[in-house]
């Protein structure tokens, strides 16, 4: 398990380092074990759950969106990019561009050539 953040005996309410907030006269212990994030507070264990979010935006706002409760994998991003390429229409018309940082997951094999096929 690792260690997050510790926050012992904190007089004021403050945020806490996964987003919410530590009340003040606290003791909190937030402790990563794999796949789960617990918070320990006050001899009380609590599951905090965590998602992915990843949306694709153009001018006019989300046009695909996809939510889910782990880190997604090369094969879910692939199947996003599908859900995207769906969404899209052929140079010059509007959602005609799709733009992707170099992020690891951007470049699983495949990606490109699903793209171009379009």
């Amino acid at each position: 398990m690792k260690v997050i953040s510790t926050v012992l005996h904190c007089e004021e309410t403050m945020p806490g380092p996964l987003g919410g907030t530590v009340l003040g006269g606290a003791t909190s212990l937030f402790v990563a074990s794999g796949t789960h994030t617990f918070l320990i507070k006050n001899s009380a264990v609590i599951l905090l759950l965590s998602y992915s979010i990843l949306p694709a935006i153009s001018l006019d706002g989300v046009i695909h969106l996809e939510v889910i409760d782990h880190a997604f994998t090369g094969h879910e991003f692939a199947n996003f990019v599908q859900g995207v390429l769906d969404q899209m229409q052929p140079w010059p018309l509007p959602n005609s561009v799709l733009v992707m940082d170099n992020a690891r997951i951007h470049k699983v094999p495949g990606i490109r050539e699903m793209v171009e096929e379009r």
